[in-house]
């Protein structure tokens, strides 16, 4: 009935609670993780050997271990292809459940409601080793509905909280290649359907650890603007929803530009203080 996709590389610190909230699900149907580790370095390998066995009757694991690194987008990819339930969630390998009846509640809700393609919760935010609630997030009581030229607008949605319906779109598509794969998916899938927000805390998403949380601001915003560039391909006869994505490449060029005159700004502070050390050294020793 659904398949839980989990992707992992050098995360043996925290693959382990990232399973066991998988582990932790009450379902009145099958569910099918895929662990795809994608050639870690580290122990993640063992660990997940090591859990595996303890895996509840409700719950068959599929797991996967890459020889070569194919990166994570391609290790996404090739794992929703692999996927064979009805609906697919998605937790990846530093986050982690916290709600036994996460997947039963989204999957009910799915299964009365086929106008909805894509369904997600809010999150707590792992910082500093404290779970917190984001502010913006405070105020998000009530159960909302929205479509894709909402989403156009930004990326709304934390990966360890979706379940969405299997085989509406084709994971291959040229704007699923980009360095972020998250958004391109869930912009793909409400292409098909509406999108359905509970206020429900299910999830844990750890703020950072990511690949593309932990990039530097700079780069943050330069694959930013690459995947957006994608997507205006991809919907360039949907004009309101290209429009939005083009506000999106506009908005984040100017943050760019912004902190490129700080990095600047900074860096010429320090040339500036090195040429004065070299001169005075040479001056007075």
């Amino acid at each position: 009935m659904l398949s839980v996709i989990m992707i992992t590389y050098g995360q043996e610190r925290y693959i382990s609670k990232a399973i066991e909230g998988v582990f932790l699900q009450k379902t009145n149907f099958p569910v099918e993780l895929i662990i795809s580790n994608d050639a870690s370095p580290d122990n993640t390998d063992e660990i997940i050997n090591r859990i595996v066995p303890s895996a509840p009757a409700n719950i068959s694991v599929k797991y996967i271990k890459h020889i070569e690194n194919l990166g994570p987008i391609l290790n996404f990819q090739d794992s929703l292809n692999k996927a064979k339930g009805k609906y697919i969630a998605v937790c990846e390998g530093d986050d982690y459940w916290i709600d036994s009846n996460k997947l039963q509640f989204q999957v009910d809700f799915l299964e009365k409601n086929p106008e909805i393609s894509l369904s997600y919760h809010r999150v707590k935010y792992l910082r500093n080793d404290e779970e917190i609630i984001l502010p913006h997030h405070e105020g998000k009581n009530e159960v909302t509905i929205s479509n894709i030229e909402n989403l156009s607008k930004i990326n709304y949605i934390n990966t360890p909280s979706v379940v969405f319906r299997n085989n509406l779109v084709h994971y291959d598509t040229t704007v699923m290649t980009s360095k972020i794969g998250d958004y391109p998916l869930w912009m793909l899938l409400a292409e098909k359907g509406n999108i359905i927000y509970f206020p429900n805390i299910f999830a844990v998403y750890r703020e950072g650890v990511g690949i593309q949380s932990s990039l530097s601001k700079t780069k943050q915003l330069e694959t930013t603007n690459e995947m957006l560039f994608l997507l205006t391909e991809y919907f360039s006869e949907r004009n309101n929803v290209l429009n939005n994505l083009e506000n999106q490449i506009y908005n984040n060029k100017k943050k760019l530009e912004e902190l490129l005159k700080r990095e600047n700004y900074f860096f010429n502070i320090l040339f500036s203080l090195k040429e004065s050390f070299i001169y005075y050294k040479r001056k007075f020793f």
